[in-house]
């Protein structure tokens, strides 16, 4: 099952001791509804989670609240409304939760006086002023492409890095074309 891979390669990411690693999964699910004993297992096997038993029928609001909760336990207090106000009503039925997060300092720290102050280009077209980090390391993987940029940045363990893409245009509205 390449999902069980998937999953079991964040078990070796949450014994790693140079970084601050959550993964969460859970299925709220109407409790009007069964379960059967096969989906309980496999959710918990396969993806870590659980099912939880909600009232969506009778109040939505209050199982909104509970998956904000969930949320804010499982980042760190970093996502605090994942389900915006009134997104959950009386006709919900299930709701897949998935939370993952991850702290760790840079392999190659950026140092505040090195930020800049430069135009950055927002989805909606919006063009404002904002402070970029910056460094000169030669040792970052860089990629240019036909349509973007990409940049790979370490951090301390191992394991993680995080993989940034640069598109040339300046108003992208689906991030897939760009992805090599």
């Amino acid at each position: 099952n390449s999902w069980f891979h998937y999953f079991s390669s964040f078990a070796q990411l949450a014994t790693d001791t140079l970084l601050d690693f959550n993964l969460a999964n859970r299925v709220f699910v109407e409790q009007t509804y069964p379960i059967l004993d096969r989906s309980k297992h496999d959710v918990q096997t396969y993806h870590g989670g659980a099912f939880e038993q909600t009232d969506f029928i009778r109040n939505a609001r209050q199982a909104e609240q509970r998956i904000n909760a969930w949320a804010a336990e499982n980042t760190r207090d970093r996502i605090k409304d994942l389900i915006p106000d009134g997104t959950l009503d009386h006709l919900t039925r299930m709701v897949l939760a998935n939370a993952i997060y991850i702290k760790s300092d840079w392999r190659h720290p950026f140092e505040e006086e090195n930020n800049i102050q430069k135009e950055f280009y927002a989805i909606n077209g919006r063009v404002e002023t904002a402070e970029f980090m910056t460094q000169q390391e030669s040792r970052i993987p860089y990629l240019k492409l036909d349509n973007s940029k990409v940049i790979q940045l370490p951090y301390t363990s191992p394991h993680l890095s995080l993989m940034i893409i640069l598109p040339d245009d300046k108003a992208v509205k689906d991030i897939s074309d760009y992805i090599p």
